[in-house]
Formats: structure tokens, sequence, C-alpha cells
């Protein structure tokens, strides 16, 4: 008698490409807002999420910590603009600048932040996303533009990286 057994590795909507792709950002989670005691990782392909139940094994629904880190690729040098949407804190790091702080509980339809007329040159630049909910689900979404990329447009997995290439 011959057994098969065959096993589909998938994780939500994260897929072993995700995980071996360069493209997009690891995003950690974190039950505490010191980001010390990391309990899970998953790839990231842009820079939005919606968290209807726990992010993963072992991490609080609804209140709970998170961390993508990752690398923005600039192709032409000039002025970008950021905004940022949150059920909840986020704050947006640019090479370790605080570009937005709107670390507070706060509904999804009063969250935006922004900042403007932020210089960047061609290249990589260290990029930063801290998020926190407390409560009900949670979602974040970080959205940009400048030369070449429209107005209101999700920073994805065109533009980055999880490791400097």
């Amino acid at each position: 008698m011959v057994f098969a057994v065959v096993f589909v590795l998938r994780f939500t909507t994260v897929t072993i490409r995700d995980w071996v792709s360069p493209c997009g950002v690891r995003i950690a989670y974190y039950n505490d807002g010191d980001f010390k005691e990391r309990i899970a990782m998953r790839p990231l392909r842009a820079l939005e999420a919606y968290y209807q139940h726990a992010p993963a094994h072992g991490v609080r629904s609804g209140n709970f910590y998170a961390r993508a880190e990752g690398w923005l690729g600039i192709r032409k040098s000039g002025k970008y603009a950021f905004a940022t949407l949150s059920h909840g804190g986020l704050r947006l790091y640019l090479d370790e600048r605080l570009l937005v702080d709107s670390w507070k509980e706060q509904p999804w339809g009063r969250s935006g932040n922004h900042a403007d007329d932020v210089e960047l040159s061609e290249g990589y630049h260290r990029l930063r996303v801290d998020y926190f909910v407390n409560g009900g689900p949670g979602r974040f979404k970080v959205e940009w533009c400048g030369p070449g990329i429209p107005p209101r447009s999700v920073v994805d997995a065109d533009y980055l990286r999880k490791d400097k290439p």
C-alpha cells in the first residue's frame, strides 16, 4: 500500500512566492509597544493591511503592534508627498526621519495625516512603518505621489524591497 501526502503551504493570503520575492517589506507583530518580543513575521507586498482577526498565531486580535521595515526605491529625484490612513496609531519613518506621527487611537475616517515636499534622491531609502490597534479590526494604508507617481497611489511592491539591493 502506498500513501501520498501533499502539503500546500499558505498563510491567509501569503504565499511562498511572497516570502522568497525581494519585493515588498517584512512586517513583524508584537503584543506590546516596546517592539522587543516579536510574535510573528510575514511579508507584505504593499503598505496597506486590513485585519478582521488576529494577524498571526499568538498575536491578540484587535489589540496588537506591528512594524513594517524595508527599502523604498526612488527612480527619480524630486519632491514627494506621503499620506497615511489608519484605524489605530501610525508612524512613518524614512531614512530614520519621522515623517508622519499619528501615534494615537483614531477611527479610520478621521485619521488622515500627511508629509508634503519630502525631497528624495534617486536610490534606496530606509523605510519603517510602526502601527498599533487597540480594539476592533485594524487597518492602515500609506499612499504617496511624486515624479512619475500619480496622487493617492499605495506604496507597493514595485517600489519596495525587503533588503537593500
